[in-house]
């Protein structure tokens, strides 16, 4: 008898790209918020790169964020009921 591999499921899987919505977002506000702290201490090279990371982080939660809001549920269960 031949082992079966293990795969992954096919679908997508929503709460999986919901959650790393949510970290994405939090990693953005945890930049944001650092880079606001190294401007107040008068690093404005650390504050730009700060800048920068919190830029991507945002970016990638609004990519993961869109990609959650236009998949439809799969499966018997639906939002309708």
């Amino acid at each position: 008898m031949v082992a079966r591999k293990k795969c992954r499921p096919s679908g997508f899987d929503m709460q999986r790209a919901f959650v790393a919505h949510a970290a994405a977002s939090q990693k953005a506000h945890a930049w944001g918020e650092k880079s606001f702290a190294l401007r107040k201490a008068g690093m404005p090279t650390a504050a730009a790169r700060a800048e920068e990371k919190a830029e991507h982080w945002l970016r990638k939660a609004l990519a993961l964020k869109a990609l959650t809001a236009y998949r439809k549920p799969q499966g018997s269960r639906t939002a309708d009921g």
